[in-house]
């Protein structure tokens, strides 16, 4: 099975409104590869229950092998919303992350410029 289709598969445990079995589906998918954080990340404006707050928290629970792949995301997005989730997430993912958002601060000031 691929990551895309491991992921695809454990979308729905992610919204489930069981806490049980969201937390199973989060724990499942933070052993994914790093390499589909850049599909998590898409997932981030999710309007769909409990789905991006269990994006972010696999996300989070990836850590640095993910960093790279999120600052990547938040470079390249035009969406404001998304820049701002995707840098609240790196910034609680510990010093490391922090930093790295940290030296992201120029696009963080561009933002909010435009307001």
């Amino acid at each position: 099975m691929d990551l895309n289709s491991e992921l695809q598969a454990l979308l729905p445990g992610m919204n489930d409104n069981r806490e049980g079995m969201r937390n199973f589906a989060i724990k499942k998918c933070a052993q994914l590869s790093a390499e589909i954080a850049p599909k998590l990340v898409e997932l981030l404006n999710t309007k769909d229950g409990y789905l991006a707050d269990s994006v972010a928290h696999v996300l989070q629970m990836m850590g640095q092998a993910a960093v790279p792949y999120m600052l990547h995301a938040m470079n390249a997005t035009s969406d404001r919303k998304m820049r701002w989730s995707i840098a609240a997430i790196l910034a609680e993912m510990g010093p490391e992350a922090r930093e790295a958002v940290d030296k992201a601060r120029p696009i963080s000031a561009r933002m909010s410029s435009v307001s």
